[in-house]
């Protein structure tokens, strides 16, 4: 019955026009990104756009809250949300589906998606900054690339922004409504930004607090994906303290399992008789 769940949410998820048009804006936010480092910027900017060490800057911004993460709240909003506006939750459950099996499928479902979200700044913003380090410097550095770890690198970007996944899935639960999810969602990612800010000067404790924060966990974990490219580019000098990867892949499980247990326990006792 799972299986059967899945696919016919994966399905119904990949055909729809939102999820293309998200992945779309995101792309082009990119690529403005990239065309305005290279006009505009200076040496100091250029040197984490230069290829190859741009593929592990654009993982990074990849799983930032304000550009991917964006993108994983209003995906997983609407997808989980129009359950209840569609009634399509409804009718699963109409036809022997219990609701443990269809929120796991529909969470489940969202994993693609989420590799997608990954994949198109990679994919784009890499041919983009190979293009541009090609006209400056002539050739490419393909050596430099480790294809192995590449790979692990999009899987662990992927695994970074799953918080915000289900977050939004227990803010959809809660309103009902894709709305009440993507706005939730979307104003943790603010808060966030800004209580990461607040505690960036609140010296060592608010350092140590900011660690544990959805946002730095990732940036902690990503620390892995230096290891994509045989090239190292220094620290700025007021860059937060981060957690290593090992912990904060620890936390980032953490921070799934709790909304994706309080999404279950939640939805289990749901009235939906209305």
């Amino acid at each position: 019955m799972f299986q059967n769940v899945l696919a016919a949410e994966q399905v119904k998820l990949l055909r729809r026009p939102l999820l293309w048009i998200t992945l779309g804006v995101l792309g082009g936010l990119i690529l403005f990104l990239i065309i305005g480092i290279f006009t505009f910027g200076g040496a100091g900017e250029l040197t984490e756009f230069l290829w190859p060490y741009s593929l592990v800057t654009l993982l990074s911004i990849a799983a930032q809250p304000l550009f991917g993460g964006v993108v994983v709240v209003v995906l997983a909003g609407f997808v989980i949300a129009q359950g209840y506006t569609w009634r399509t939750l409804h009718l699963w459950l109409s036809h022997g589906v219990s609701r443990p099996v269809w929120l796991n499928a529909t969470f489940s479902a969202l994993l693609l998606p989420l590799l997608l979200v990954v994949v198109t700044p990679l994919l784009l913003g890499g041919i983009a900054t190979a293009f541009f380090t090609y006209q400056l410097e002539g050739t490419l550095a393909w050596n430099q690339v480790n294809p192995g770890y590449l790979l692990l690198s999009v899987l662990l970007t992927a695994y970074a922004l799953l918080p915000y996944a289900t977050l939004t899935g227990l803010l959809a639960v809660v309103g009902r409504s894709p709305a009440a999810a993507m706005g939730g969602g979307i104003a943790f990612l603010f808060v966030e930004n800004i209580l990461a800010e607040i505690l960036s000067f609140a010296g060592d404790i608010g350092a140590r607090i900011m660690q544990f924060l959805p946002w730095m966990l990732g940036n902690g974990l990503l620390q892995f994906n230096q290891a994509a490219v045989d090239l190292q580019v220094a620290a700025a000098e007021d860059a937060p303290q981060l957690l290593n990867p090992g912990p904060a892949m620890l936390g980032i499980a953490a921070y799934t399992l709790l909304f994706a247990g309080l999404t279950l326990w939640l939805f289990r006792r749901q009235d939906l008789t209305g």
